[in-house]
């Protein structure tokens, strides 16, 4: 006997759907709510500096390796079947340091603008553009006079 397969539960393009009690509106969304990426680290290796976001929150689920996290002022060992959260304003790197390729999945949020802070170099990065600065101490009104 033959089962019949279910039927997409999303029929209609977003365009059309309407409300009887609001007028239609078109869903315009140039990027997903979230990202998720399986990263691959070679021994002696980091996949990015030591930062952290002040608007998105980061999960890792060690899948290989046996390795460290640095969070915040603290390190620890990691290993497969570890998961790690990293909400805005934790500083976080996760390093190879054994001998084997590191294996995780990230997933996170992915909020419109978020700010990076890299605290070993003093920079931060703008998101979405990806552009990165240093800056220097200002009074308010410094050169809006």
């Amino acid at each position: 006997m033959r089962t019949a397969r279910p039927r997409a539960l999303i029929t209609r393009s977003a365009k059309n759907l309407q409300s009887p009690r609001r007028r239609p509106q078109r869903l315009a969304l140039k990027r997903h709510p979230s990202t998720s990426s399986l990263v691959r680290v070679p021994p002696g290796k980091s996949v990015c500096p030591f930062h952290s976001h002040t608007a998105q929150h980061e999960l890792f689920v060690i899948l290989g390796g046996e390795d460290t996290v640095r969070a915040g002022h603290e390190r620890h060992a990691i290993k497969a079947g570890d998961a790690l959260m990293h909400p805005p304003g934790e500083a976080h790197q996760v390093i190879n340091t054994g001998s084997e390729e590191l294996l995780f999945y990230v997933v996170a949020d992915n909020p419109p603008v978020d700010i990076s802070h890299y605290p070993d170099s003093g920079k931060w990065g703008f998101h979405p553009h990806g552009n990165f600065f240093r800056t220097t101490a200002a009074e308010y009104f410094d050169g809006e006079e």
